[in-house]
């Protein structure tokens, strides 16, 4: 006997994998970049990249690039984007640059941190992840020379009796020994004042080491020469029994 079965119920009855609708939204991803990244000196100009995504399933608009931290003593720049809007999958590329300070350039970096934002057709705001850059500057290019107050100038003369000071000139050791700071009665010698080196570069030398080292120099600069004392004369022989005949020397 023939059974008629409605073809709703069986679309009904079909079993197969669920399929799961990605819910409507917004969503944008930011990644940024600088160039160069080091060895910048006051003057310099640096590029920021700012590429914007929109990870998510509507389209994105009133899209803006904006950094809400800056470390840079001139200001945060001002950041171009070419488009407001983003379809899914879509990006675009923003773009700012800045100039490097002496007060940066001091500092020795500068650091940023950006965010992108837009509305999503419910008018929901959409705010990306942040993104941060840094840049390092050469913040010991502007190293000077060593002053060693008090210590004269080099010229020839005669030789100086043991025990007085000769005379001496200033030395430029900033490129030897970068930066540091130090105190002539530290030395063992108020003559010597103040040591004043330049300023530290970007080397494995740390200060400590730099301070020791400009120390030993100073020390070596300002010491006068002093002789060491000479042997003790020997004790006299002892007198010989009558008769007895003297030893050969030794």
């Amino acid at each position: 006997m023939a059974v008629a079965v409605p073809v709703s119920l069986v679309a009904l009855t079909t079993v197969g994998p669920a399929a799961f609708a990605q819910p409507a939204g917004g969503a944008l991803g930011l990644t940024k970049s600088a160039s160069p990244l080091v060895d910048l000196q006051s003057g310099d100009t640096v590029s920021y990249t700012f590429v914007v995504t929109n990870l998510g399933t509507t389209p994105v608009s009133d899209i803006e690039v904006a950094e809400t931290a800056f470390s840079g003593s001139g200001g945060a720049p001002g950041i171009t984007c070419p488009s407001k809007s983003l379809q899914p999958g879509g990006s675009m590329t923003c773009s700012a640059t800045y100039e490097i300070t002496d007060a940066d350039q001091e500092a020795c970096l500068v650091d940023n941190t950006a965010v992108a934002t837009g509305t999503d057709p419910q008018s929901m705001s959409v705010t990306s992840p942040p993104a941060a850059a840094r840049v390092v500057t050469d913040c010991g290019a502007g190293g000077g020379s060593a002053e060693l107050p008090g210590m004269g100038s080099l010229e020839p003369g005669e030789p100086g009796e043991p025990g007085e000071p000769g005379e001496f000139g200033s030395a430029d050791l900033a490129p030897l020994l970068g930066s540091a700071a130090l105190d002539g009665s530290a030395l063992g010698s108020p003559a010597l004042g103040s040591l004043v080196l330049g300023a530290l570069g970007t080397g494995s030398l740390g200060a400590g080491t730099l301070a020791a080292l400009g120390a030993l120099y100073a020390w070596a600069l300002g010491t006068p020469y002093q002789p060491g004392p000479g042997a003790p004369p020997p004790p006299p022989p002892l007198p010989l029994p009558p008769g007895s005949v003297a030893p050969p020397p030794a």
